[in-house]
């Protein structure tokens, strides 16, 4: 009984260690004020790759590399110790011809066994691909179909509240579109801010976004135009694994279960029809 309790404490520790990992967010800060990119990836307060070069990633590859610099090259071994394994190599070498020599008799047996068992083999694959391709050309293009659409109906729910999931927050946006042409600059005025306030029109409909400033200004007669941004991103991985819940519990009710039961009726209905036949008779 001790034992079992042991055993009990250390999978409710685990369970709770895996949980609280999941409850950190996976957080992901980038910007581009200035000319300037900057950016930073981390995993609760754990520092994982930004873009002035600290983090967990950069400080393992430092270490790999370190490692590698300490092995010794082929140019620090010793000339003894060199010719002491060419000697042992030669010996090697003597030794392997010599096995080889013997064994050819051998190998000519065991080829022929080979290739029985290899003709076996080939003819039990090409029976096994012939059943498979039987089996496929029953499955019809209209079968797939439904399938899939009834893997959708499964799934789209939980790939939803993947993509809510994903949390945007204080989207920074200060666009200036210039142009020494008037009419140029109008023109990709109205391109660009079209197609950027479709994108997060889009965005709010998928992820949860907020917004802190959004901005496009039109600049008539200035040479450079300005690309100012910024945003943050957050995610907890327990959303994942509620969602990929979800979808095998909605599955197996749905399409699993339904579709043994719709087999086993017209497994039974086919049995039914080759014994009336011969009950009639």
């Amino acid at each position: 009984m001790i034992i079992l309790k042991i055993i009990g404490f250390i999978l409710l520790a685990v369970l709770a260690v895996i949980l609280l990992l999941l409850l950190m967010p996976l957080s992901v800060e980038f910007s581009f004020i200035g000319e300037e990119l900057k950016y930073k990836i981390r995993y609760s307060f754990l520092n994982f790759y930004d873009s002035e070069g600290k983090g967990i990633i950069l400080m393992l590859m430092k270490k790999k590399s370190a490692e590698s610099d300490k092995k010794p090259d082929s140019a620090d071994i010793k000339p003894e110790k060199r010719r002491k394994s060419e000697a042992a190599d030669d010996s090697d070498e003597k030794k392997a011809v010599k096995e080889s020599q013997s064994g050819d008799d051998a190998a000519e047996q065991m080829d022929n066994t080979e290739n029985a068992a290899a003709d076996k083999a080939s003819e039990n694959t090409e029976n096994k691909k012939n059943k498979e391709k039987d089996s496929e050309e029953k499955k019809t293009l209209g079968d797939r179909v439904d399938f899939f659409m009834k893997l959708w109906s499964c799934a789209k729910r939980p790939v939803r509240k993947i993509f809510k999931g994903f949390h945007i927050s204080k989207v920074y946006i200060d666009f200036l579109v210039a142009d020494e042409d008037a009419y140029k600059c109008a023109m990709r005025y109205g391109q660009v801010c079209a197609l950027t306030y479709n994108l997060l029109a889009q965005f709010s409909q998928l992820f949860s976004v907020k917004y802190k400033t959004v901005d496009i200004q039109c600049g008539f007669g200035k040479e450079k135009s300005r690309w100012d941004g910024s945003f943050n991103i957050w995610f907890l991985p327990v959303t994942a694994v509620i969602s990929g819940a979800w979808f095998l519990i909605t599955y197996i009710f749905r399409v699993y279960l339904p579709g043994k039961s719709a087999d086993k009726r017209t497994r039974k209905s086919a049995q039914k029809q080759k014994t009336q036949p011969e009950g009639g008779m």
